[in-house]
């Protein structure tokens, strides 16, 4: 019967002339012509849809495709200071004080993204650091971290321009942040307990308390230069003087180390500095050679998280000199290295022999050239130092 049925709809469908049909038949008909279009014109638009997918696969297999284009700013802060870290090398200090900046600023501003950096936002980000009380010099060392890592983007080509290079940091008011030590503050602390009662407090790590300032004026080297000193880096030197006759000198060398262990601010820091006759005097010698040639000379002394041996050593002496009567908070330890500068001029050292001395960068071209200076230059240099006025504490007793 189903069969049947079939036959006779198509029948309908076919009849030529509609008036030989029943009403009912003509519906019939009328319903069938239009599901038959309604058909065909699906049909149609699936050939239409598939010669599309077929196209484009040719397409493809012909040419590579293209990158989508990258949304400006694509790349966020985070990772540029990660890639600037890899590039650059910084210490782990370093690294985590631009990381905070950067954090900071997006705090501050909402920016995350490299691309989307404007003058305007780090002018925002300055003015906030003031409005959260920040000092003068705080809100510079930001602003000269955030350039940094700015300036790299442009390096690496993911800016065109460094947005911060113009923003200046506010003015300071009020004295410098360090003085150079005189005589005068030199004689409170060389009358302090360490240096004329042969007292040894824990926190000055031992001997550290006592050779560590005395050093420290006499070479005009950084805290953590003479923290990282070895037995082996107090050196015997063989050199001649101007008429040729052969001399020996002791001396302490500051270097990366072996194996690169050493923390120093550049290149020219690695540098060999003549021991000054006050310290051999006073026995400096006889206490270095008593170390181990590859074990630390201030043994005591322990690296913070960054692996920098002087950091609790700093504390400790910035509380040890106000209970020597030194009470001005801009004598620092670094400030020795500005009196040595200082004492240098007093005693007409050359600016070039200066700079050697205390490992700084050649000031000129011509400086760039040649070896540096002769042992005999420098042994003399040292020797002509003085501080007019101090008079130091005996040796300690051994």
């Amino acid at each position: 019967g189903r069969e049947l049925s079939r036959h006779r709809l198509l029948a309908v469908l076919n009849v030529q002339n509609i008036d030989l049909l029943s009403d009912q038949d003509k519906a019939l008909r009328d319903i069938l012509l239009d599901a038959k279009a309604a058909t065909e014109k699906a049909l149609e638009k699936a050939r239409v849809a598939e010669s599309k997918v077929v196209g484009a696969s040719i397409q493809r297999k012909a040419s590579p495709p293209t990158p989508p284009p990258q949304r400006s700013g694509s790349s966020s802060l985070t990772s540029l200071v990660d890639r600037w870290a890899l590039e650059r090398s910084p210490t782990r200090k370093t690294v985590d004080a631009h990381a905070a900046v950067v954090r900071w600023f997006t705090e501050r501003t909402g920016i995350h993204e490299i691309g989307l950096v404007e003058r305007a936002h780090v002018q925002a980000f300055k003015t906030a650091l003031l409005t959260d009380g920040a000092t003068p010099a705080n809100i510079r060392t930001k602003l000269s971290r955030l350039r940094t890592i700015l300036g790299f983007a442009v390096a690496e080509g993911s800016r065109e321009a460094n947005p911060a290079t113009d923003v200046a940091a506010p003015s300071s008011k009020g004295p410098p942040r360090r003085r150079p030590w005189t005589a005068d503050d030199l004689a409170k602390l060389f009358a302090g307990p360490v240096h004329a009662a042969g007292e040894r407090p824990t926190g000055g790590r031992g001997e550290a308390a006592y050779w560590m300032p005395l050093l420290a004026i006499f070479t005009g080297a950084r805290r953590e230069e003479l923290g990282q000193l070895k037995g082996g880096d107090v050196i015997s030197l063989k050199y001649a003087d101007i008429d040729h006759v052969e001399r020996e000198t002791r001396a302490i060398r500051i270097h990366f180390g072996e194996d690169g262990e050493n923390q120093l601010k550049t290149a020219s820091s690695e540098r060999i500095i003549p021991l000054h006759p006050s310290l051999i005097e006073l026995g400096f010698i006889i206490f270095a050679d008593k170390a181990p040639k590859d074990g630390l000379l201030f043994p005591e002394l322990r690296p913070n998280k960054y692996g920098r041996l002087t950091e609790k050593w700093g504390e400790w002496f910035r509380e040890y000199r106000r209970a020597c009567g030194i009470t001005d908070p801009r004598l620092k330890f670094h400030s020795f290295r500005h009196a040595f500068k200082d004492f240098c001029r007093e005693v007409e050292i050359n600016e070039g022999v200066q700079r050697q001395l205390m490992g700084h960068k050649a000031s000129d071209v011509p400086d760039l050239y040649g070896l540096g200076f002769t042992t005999h230059v420098l042994v003399t240099a040292i020797n002509s130092y003085r501080i007019p006025g101090l008079t130091l504490p005996p040796p300690p007793r051994v």
